[in-house]
């Protein structure tokens, strides 16, 4: 049976960004993942079934429920996506898992983690305490839109606050 909203189709949810983080990382290695907008005790939560291995191989089945708050469309009238200007540096990123790799040993030094990028294709990652300044140079990265040569730096918390 397919459920559909009154409101064109869209469900407007609310919730912490940290719980849907914690439950995705319990899915890293899985083999499936559904998501089900589900309730229990008339609790509305986001559900992730998650299916995958044990160590000795055996079909596992994991549920991670994220509890969430329905919003009306009345509510989410007030909510417009930002205006942003258009990018100025354009480059595709190297693999998740060595940018994560980095920013988590990155995060023992500081709790932001400053990045340069330049349309050449060259990122760079630093995190700097009185006792050491770290950096990580990517070179070679694709640039999909290289008809300028701009370059960004900006800096992120590596630590929800």
């Amino acid at each position: 049976m397919d459920i559909e909203s009154a409101c064109e189709n869209n469900i407007f949810l609310e919730f912490q960004i940290e719980n849907l983080l914690r439950a995705l990382r319990s899915a890293q290695n899985a083999e499936n993942v559904v998501i089900r907008l589900t309730k229990k005790n008339k609790i509305p939560l986001l559900s992730l079934v998650i299916s995958s291995y044990s160590r000795a191989g055996r079909p596992i089945m994991i549920t991670q429920d994220i509890p969430i708050r329905i919003l009306t469309p009345m509510q989410m009238s007030h909510v417009k996506e930002p205006s942003l200007p258009s990018a100025d540096v354009y480059i595709l990123l190297p693999q998740i898992n060595s940018l994560r790799s980095v920013a988590e040993r990155m995060k023992t030094i500081n709790d932001y983690i400053s990045i340069s990028a330049n349309n050449n294709g060259e990122l760079i990652l630093t995190s700097t305490s009185d006792l050491v300044d770290i950096q990580t140079f990517y070179k070679g990265l694709t640039n999909p839109n290289s008809r300028k040569l701009f370059s960004l730096s900006l800096s992120l918390p590596l630590h929800n606050t």
